[in-house]
């Protein structure tokens, strides 16, 4: 069950936040909906990214139709009004999701990404961020870092 409101949740996130790739390059030089990243040495490029004004979160997902999974990356303000500076402590979440007949999800979270918010204007909010997320279930962790640029 938690599960499938899992997926529910992330296909609402990734159909309201599809946006016009054919925005100009920010300050950040990246095109707004945007979000990289790196994660354990491996690319992760989405153009859906978004930014949830209800949750304060900035969110990245990336679906992958031919080997049927899903990444997820989202950054949490939780508390905090979002300015040009930078966080210490922000809640960020990475998650790997097998949409197959398995249905697998992976999560890897911290209390304690460092990110930098370099544009935060009425309408757009870009930086680059870093964590190591830990999964409890089995002990491992994943090294994450990227950019983004989100309509505000």
């Amino acid at each position: 069950m938690k599960k499938l409101l899992f997926l529910t949740l992330f296909f609402a996130v990734f159909m309201i936040s599809c946006e016009d790739d054919s925005n100009p390059l920010g300050s950040s030089g990246i095109e707004l909906g945007v979000m990289t990243a790196t994660v354990d040495g491996e690319n992760f490029r989405t153009e859906s990214a978004s930014f949830s004004s209800a949750a304060n979160q900035v969110i990245g997902n990336d679906l992958d139709i031919s080997s049927q999974s899903t990444q997820s990356i989202s950054l949490s303000f939780i508390g905090k009004e979002i300015e040009v500076e930078s966080y210490d402590n922000i809640t960020a979440t990475y998650i790997e999701t097998s949409i197959g007949s398995q249905g697998n999800v992976e999560t890897w979270s911290t209390v304690t990404a460092e990110v930098d918010i370099t544009t935060a204007t009425e309408s757009e909010i870009a930086g680059t961020f870093s964590f190591t997320g830990f999964n409890p279930e089995d002990d491992s962790e994943v090294n994450v870092s990227g950019e983004f640029r989100v309509e505000r």
